[in-house]
């Protein structure tokens, strides 16, 4: 999942025509939004009417990135595991 980034067209898919049916997308966490605008994008296309979006919590320092790189806006002191 890119970090800030954007995701390719082809990275998701509906095999279903929708013809304005109202969609609801759950979702554990929010973070920068990436996956969420390319997931209404494709519902879109595919003919979705309304599409509503829940999700459990918003992720509100940014996550670990996968590099391992501690998000700028946290100290490595309030990780409580090891990155390495």
């Amino acid at each position: 999942m890119p970090r800030g980034g954007r995701y390719q067209r082809g990275d998701f898919r509906c095999d279903y025509r929708l013809d304005g049916r109202s969609i609801l997308i759950v979702d554990d966490t929010y973070g920068e939004g990436a996956t969420l605008d390319a997931c209404i994008s494709v519902l879109r296309e595919s003919g979705a009417g309304d599409v509503y979006f829940l999700s459990l919590c918003k992720n509100m320092r940014g996550g670990i990135k996968r590099s391992n790189e501690v998000p700028p806006n946290v100290s490595e002191d309030e990780i409580p595991f090891d990155l390495s």
